[in-house]
């Protein structure tokens, strides 16, 4: 039997967000604030790899606050796969060059492109010419 689709993990790191967006199907009255277990999660990357897997995709909640992103993000490297965050890049400029490095897809999350609009569907203090800005310099 020959598997002719995509080789994709998607991996919820967090249920961890610094925004309150209002559309989130995430229930924030019952977050617990978990993490994926680092053990676990590196156990099944490497299944995943050994499988034939071709990218990892880290979600959340926001995946740029989960503690050990680098350190996953590198062994899905030394094990061949590509990685791919999807965050709401109000974390972005805080992340090392290593984090570009490793990076090999990058999805920033942008509910509307009218600043008032962003600002009240994120709930959130960041703006939206922040996270644009951010984005540039990502891509740069």
């Amino acid at each position: 039997m020959s598997f002719t689709g995509k080789r994709n993990l998607r991996v919820v790191l967090s249920d961890r967000c610094n925004y309150r967006c209002v559309f989130c199907s995430h229930d924030f009255n019952r977050c617990r604030n978990r993490d994926i277990s680092i053990g676990f999660l590196k156990e099944c990357v490497k299944i995943f790899a050994s499988l034939g897997g071709e990218k990892v995709a880290y979600t959340g909640g926001e995946p740029l606050i989960f503690p050990q992103l680098l350190e996953i993000m590198r062994l899905s490297k030394s094990l061949g796969l590509k990685n791919a965050i999807t965050t709401n890049g109000s974390m972005l400029p805080f992340q090392p060059e290593e984090f570009y490095s490793l990076a090999d897809s990058l999805n920033i999350s942008v509910p509307s492109f009218v600043p008032e609009e962003y600002t009240r569907l994120t709930s959130s203090e960041y703006s939206l010419d922040s996270i644009i800005q951010s984005a540039v310099k990502a891509a740069a």
